[in-house]
């Protein structure tokens, strides 16, 4: 992305944190998607019908708040990229599962992700980029590797 068009606040510069709100505002505006309801999407996706999803599971793996899981999980379900059924194993919880269409914007919003990601990311080299990743997930306690989602392959 561009310079900005005001100074950024020192006071807030010195902690990573506040560039990282920025570069997740910035991807969220080139998105032009809900960054929330793909990573439900991802979530429940990334089972791949292996295990049962609950709406806790998913809940705990973004760190939401149960009650507002089941509003976002309503809407999801209303347009029919989510499906929501009594778990077979415990009928206390709801099984969560993706749909074909569910699929499909999951596959739309990963290709759009990777192309805001690399335009909010094009001030740094590949190597720069891979570094960045690595660090942020070592930060998070993420010590596996993750295959980086970026839609270019540049060669700097």
């Amino acid at each position: 992305m561009s310079q900005p068009d005001h100074p950024l606040p020192d006071s807030l510069l010195r902690y990573p944190s506040y560039p990282f709100g920025i570069l997740h505002r910035q991807v969220h505006d080139l998105v032009d998607s809900s960054l929330r309801d793909h990573w439900i999407l991802s979530v429940v996706a990334d089972a791949g019908g292996q295990r049962e999803v609950s709406q806790q599971d998913i809940c705990d793996a973004l760190s939401l708040d149960r009650s507002e899981m089941v509003r976002l999980v309503d809407r999801l379900e209303e347009e029919g990229v989510l499906v929501r059924e009594r778990s077979a194993i415990d009928r206390r919880k709801y099984r969560i599962s993706i749909t074909t269409a569910g699929r499909a914007r999951v596959r739309a919003v990963d290709k759009k992700l990777s192309a805001a990601t690399d335009e909010v990311l094009r001030a740094l080299t590949k190597d720069e980029r891979a570094t960045l990743h690595a660090l942020s997930l070592k930060a998070i306690g993420v010590d596996k590797p993750v295959k980086r989602a970026l839609s270019s392959d540049r060669k700097d």
